[in-house]
């Protein structure tokens, strides 16, 4: 299960996505921290629609699952994938 949130800023829409088990934690390696926090909170899905990405300029997502749906829609690729403390993320920007 994910969490999905859409919204609007200055630039356009923003895809936000985050594996549900992982909402509302804080993950920290060294000096780098990774804080599940409000703006990650989103509706809960089992997958997103092809409709998610319309009008999308920015993609941020955090977590297995949500990483992977990323790469099944190639639109990431292993080196795009960061961690911290062993929790996959990414931004993407996308155009």
């Amino acid at each position: 299960m994910i969490l999905v949130k859409k919204y609007k800023d200055n630039y356009g829409y923003v895809l936000v996505l985050c594996d549900k088990n992982l909402y509302g934690k804080r993950f920290e390696e060294g000096e780098f921290v990774l804080e599940l926090n409000e703006f990650f909170k989103g509706e809960e899905r089992e997958s997103i629609d092809e409709k998610d990405f319309d009008d999308i300029y920015f993609i941020y997502a955090v977590g297995e699952e949500s990483i992977n749906i990323l790469k099944e829609k190639k639109i990431i690729e292993e080196k795009d994938i960061k961690r911290i403390a062993g929790v996959p993320y990414t931004f993407v920007i996308y155009l």
